[in-house]
């Protein structure tokens, strides 16, 4: 009769013991590099390219003027300090730019934005802009830039943005 060593596969717990092979590197490394992967994708999923989100609230004809209202939200742990907002489409000069809850001083309007403003980081700065009619229903967007500094960046940064243009 051959007497053998018995081993003992079950932890204290009843469960089996992991087998060697899990510990080893590889099996470490192939864990982990799946781990990374999904965390990669999961970041880029929720994370916005650009540190400056911008939505467009509404869009209407009052008097003889387009206002159409934005909201600028902050994405970073930074400020970021909007530098200035142009149209790029229609050929329109903006005649005002004010924006909710903003206050100056002196003998401007409490409303009107003065550049450059700063957008703490995690908020959002909501404005109108206001551009007179245009005549043609043909061109039923407009595209509006934006320049904007953030904290944390070296350069200024540029975006345009794509909106509906409304009459009603």
């Amino acid at each position: 009769m051959v007497h053998t060593k018995s081993r003992n596969t079950a932890t204290s717990s009843g469960s089996p013991a992991p087998r060697a092979e899990f510990f080893t590197l590889a099996g470490i490394a192939a864990a982990s590099t799946g781990a990374i992967s999904a965390g990669e994708k999961i970041y880029k999923a929720v994370s916005s390219p650009d540190p400056l989100d911008l939505r467009v609230l509404s869009s209407a004809a009052v008097d003889n003027f387009h206002r159409v209202a934005f909201q600028a939200l902050n994405q970073t742990m930074h400020g970021v300090y909007l530098e200035g907002i142009s149209l790029a489409q229609p050929k329109s000069k903006i005649t005002r730019i004010f924006a909710e809850n903003k206050v100056t001083y002196g003998d401007n309007d409490k409303n009107i934005i003065a550049f450059p403003t700063l957008i703490p980081p995690g908020e959002s700065l909501t404005f109108t802009i206001e551009f007179p009619l245009i005549n043609s229903a043909n061109k039923a967007f407009g595209l509006i830039a934006l320049r904007y500094s953030p904290l944390s960046e070296k350069a200024e940064l540029q975006r345009k943005d794509v909106f509906r243009i409304r009459w009603a």
